[in-house]
């Protein structure tokens, strides 16, 4: 009997290239625009003793610990499996029927010639046997569940930011699961470049807000791990949306923008509230305001839990709206 893991590893299985292309290409876009946003950095050489963070990215095969207790189910039943692998293969199909209904006005224009009038008729009649294939497998398509039940697990599952030991403060890792990507990446209808993006940009932004030095070269150094998940998922996927805004409009990567809008998207439609939080943030929160929300979390000016924090966003929002520019000075930081 198929298992789940397996459906994971059809759908996926090639992405790994697209992956590793990714990261080599677009790695320090992303921690440009993050540096940018956030004004933290992994190194200073500044001052008496210069510091230097480092944060490898690992592009590696399997699933993340989350997926495993998952993945290792068996499917009920020879319909559930064909249901669920018809699933994989619904944008295809949703293609099939889109290219099959924009071929009609050829096929009626080739039927308007003497000599084609016959070919035109026997294209119709397969023509609306493709519609009528798409149609169908697109029911059994709209019944397939993996990609919901991979985006309902309310943990990071695409890629994840660890550290490399609790005892060295000034060290973390990254890991993309290059199989779950390209399984998201066909299930949502993205490219898997693109998503990769997203997820290295929103695991990038666990990095520096972990451990990004200030223009004081102080990090969060206690606290980041005992934070509240709302608080720490909010702050990656805020800049996540920043960083897919910035690449859109200053670099024209529409692609990175669907893919990181489609998954959005849906995990706001499957309630993992962690990660679309932010949503409400982007509406009014600028960048300058939400680092100083952000410095404030990290000296424990602030208390590390959801409602003060949310508190302090409410409150800056008021005060400093998005569109407007504070008075006076700029607090220094």
């Amino acid at each position: 009997m198929a298992t789940i893991k397996q459906l994971i590893e059809q759908a996926g299985g090639t992405a790994k290239e697209s992956v590793e292309t990714a990261k080599t290409r677009y790695l320090e876009q992303v921690r440009g625009v993050l540096r940018d946003l956030t004004r933290l950095k992994f190194s200073d050489r500044q001052g008496v003793e210069s510091q230097h963070t480092s944060v490898p990215i690992r592009v590696v095969a399997g699933l993340p610990q989350p997926l495993e207790s998952m993945a290792s189910e068996e499917l009920p039943s020879g319909e559930r499996w064909g249901i669920e692998t018809i699933g994989l293969w619904a944008q295809d199909i949703k293609s099939l029927h889109g290219v099959a209904e924009r071929l009609k006005p050829l096929i009626a224009t080739l039927g308007q010639v003497p000599e084609w009038k016959d070919r035109a008729n026997d294209y119709t009649h397969k023509l609306h046997g493709a519609t009528m294939l798409a149609e169908d497998l697109g029911e059994y398509a709209a019944k397939a569940e993996l990609l919901k039940r991979i985006t309902q697990i309310n943990q990071d599952i695409l890629g994840v930011y660890m550290p490399t030991a609790r005892l060295i403060p000034d060290k973390g890792q990254i890991e993309l699961y290059w199989v779950v990507i390209g399984a998201v990446a066909r299930l949502l209808g993205v490219d898997a470049e693109a998503l990769t993006v997203v997820v290295m940009a929103h695991e990038l932004a666990h990095a520096y807000t972990h451990l990004g030095l200030d223009s004081n070269s102080n990090r969060w150094e206690d606290g980041f791990w005992e934070c509240n998940r709302g608080i720490l998922e909010g702050l990656a996927q805020y800049y996540t949306h920043m960083t897919a805004t910035a690449l859109k409009e200053e670099r024209g990567y529409d692609r990175v923008w669907d893919a990181y809008d489609q998954l959005t998207q849906l995990q706001k439609t499957n309630g993992t509230k962690i990660y679309v939080n932010h949503l409400d943030w982007v509406k009014t929160i600028s960048p300058e305001v939400m680092r100083q929300g952000l410095l404030d979390l990290r000296r424990g000016h602030i208390p590390p839990h959801f409602g003060n924090f949310e508190d302090f966003l409410k409150m800056s929002a008021d005060r400093y709206p998005l569109n407007s520019k504070p008075a006076g000075r700029r607090r220094q930081v």
